[in-house]
Formats: C-alpha cells, structure tokens, sequence
C-alpha cells in the first residue's frame, strides 16, 4: 500500500464529528440562550430614564436623554402604556453582534424578544442625528428616526403585556406591527393620504415585498380613527384582515361584522381604499345613513423609506 492510500484511509477512518468538535457545538447550543437572557457583557454602556434603559457596545451620547423624552410622549398616545414596566434597548454598533442577537430578523432595523424577555435589540445609531444604519450602511432617513424604532419596539412589549405570551405569538402581523407604527409614527400619518398608494397596490404598501407596514398601519387606522375601537378590542376582537381588491367595490363595512367568527373578510376597509367621497355620497344620500358608513379625506400619497422595524 502507497503513502497516499495509507493517508487516504486513515482520512477515511477519521469520524466526521470528533468529541471536541461536538463538545463546542453542544457548549454553543447552551450558551446561546444564556446570552440571550443575559447579554450585559456585551453592552459595556449605559443610560437610564424612567422606565427605558439603553444599552450600547460604545459610549452614549448626552443626547440621547432628549430622544427618550420623545419615546416617553409617543408611548403616552396608547392606553396601553404602563410607566412600571421597564423597557431595555441594546444598540448593537457592530453589525455581527445584530445579527448575532436577531439571529433570523437580522435584516430588521430592530427587533423585540417579547416572547422571551422583552429585550429589544436595534442596529447601529446615530444618536447625535436621531438616526438608525441601515444594512447598506447609510442612515434611514424619512420619519424614520431612532425614537420611531425604540417606540415601535416597545409597543410590542406593550401588546404581549396586555395579551400575554402565547397571545401575543399567535397575534396576526397586521395587528402586531399595525399597531407598533400606529403608536411610534409621527403623527404626520393621514389616514386618507395613504389611500391611493393602497388602490394601486404601491411597492411600499406591499409588506413582504418593501419591509415595511403602511398597510397595516392602515388597517389599524381605520379601526381606531374611524371606528373608534379601543386597542384592547382591535387587539383581542376576531377581526379578519381584509383581502386585497384594489380593482373592484367590495362591500360596506358593517361594525357587526367586527366579532364575527364566521367572517373570512369581515372588516372592509376597502371601502376606503377603492372608492372616492363623492360616490360614497352618491349611495349615502341621508344624514342618518351617513352616521353609519364612511366618507373619506383627499387621497394625497408619499412614499416612506425601506427598511423594516
């Protein structure tokens, strides 16, 4: 037998996974969740306001404590929001230490690990600039800002406070992150400026094709603003999420229909979407009717940024 038989079967007998490579796996696979209930040591910095408390990889500028005031107001807008649950944020400035964190969501600005441990984990920031780094390494820019990421993260904490763990996983996305911009947006967001991006199907209306959430913004919009449903209700009602049909009149809502377990497409917010004030009051034609049913404001549309909370 040659030298290189006696070294081919010698690689041949060697086993694929020896004790000390299963050993690191199997330390890896037990240290993982460890980090993600405990992940102090990589945040070396930190601030505390109220009830928020901010990590970092890298000093904390002074001026984030004006940020946080601002998170403080938006999360006021929600009656969900309780000063005694306290809120911690981890700026992640390496890009491996986000996507070591948000594992499968590391293309996200930042992600809640509200079915853990409420720990909120954001991208690399700008705090002098209230901005966060996107994956290209540029700024998001837009109304976008840091305190818009920050509050929409902690409004999912809000939303598995109010329903709990497993209500909070089986809360459809639309609720979920409707919700989250409906809170943490500025409230530059006009219910009837968005209707016609959603009548001609826009790219940025389109979650799973632009990342981001307008639609079910949207959604919620019309169920809080027009409908005047409490979050508690649009959060725990059977509200089925409305199918698109942005070429057709589907039909009027009906508020009844709101808790109905048999309705596939109950709420139709579409009404809005696909028809214009002046046929709705064609078909309206009394006072009383119109208290009922819905007319909508002018259609001016803007497109937002790309990148997904």
């Amino acid at each position: 037998m040659t030298v290189q038989e006696q070294s081919m079967r010698a690689n041949f007998r060697r086993p694929f996974l020896n004790w000390k490579t299963l050993a690191a796996f199997l330390l890896g696979f037990a240290l993982y969740p460890a980090l993600m209930l405990f992940p102090y040591p990589f945040f070396r910095h930190e601030a505390h306001a109220k009830n928020i408390a901010v990590y970092s990889d890298q000093s904390i500028s002074p001026e984030l404590f004006p940020l946080l005031a601002h998170v403080e107001q938006r999360l006021q807008r929600s009656p969900l929001d309780d000063p005694r649950l306290q809120h911690r944020v981890f700026i992640c400035n390496s890009t491996w230490l986000f996507a070591f964190f948000a594992n499968t969501d590391s293309h996200a600005g930042g992600v809640n690990k509200a079915w853990l441990n409420q720990y909120i984990f954001l991208r690399r920031a700008e705090i002098q600039r209230n901005r966060l780094i996107g994956p290209s390494g540029t700024e998001v820019p837009g109304e976008r800002t840091l305190v818009y990421f920050i509050s929409h993260e902690i409004v999912h904490t809000l939303e598995e406070n109010l329903l709990g763990r497993n209500g909070y996983l089986r809360l459809p996305a639309w609720k979920r992150e409707g919700y989250a911009d409906y809170v943490a947006r500025d409230r530059a967001f006009v219910f009837g400026e968005q209707l016609p991006a959603y009548r001609r199907n826009a790219y940025e209306m389109n979650p799973k094709r632009s990342g981001l959430y307008l639609r079910y913004q949207l959604y919620v919009t019309y169920l809080l603003d027009q409908e005047h449903l409490t979050p508690q209700q649009m959060l725990t009602g059977r509200i089925a999420e409305p199918a698109s049909d942005t070429n057709g009149v589907m039909g009027i809502y009906n508020r009844e229909d709101l808790f109905s377990t048999q309705s596939s497409a109950s709420f139709s917010i579409l009404a809005a979407a696909i028809v214009s004030s002046r046929v709705f009051s064609s078909l309206l034609p009394t006072r009383r009717v119109m208290a009922r049913t819905h007319t909508w404001p002018r259609q001016i549309a803007s497109r937002p940024e790309f990148l997904r909370a």
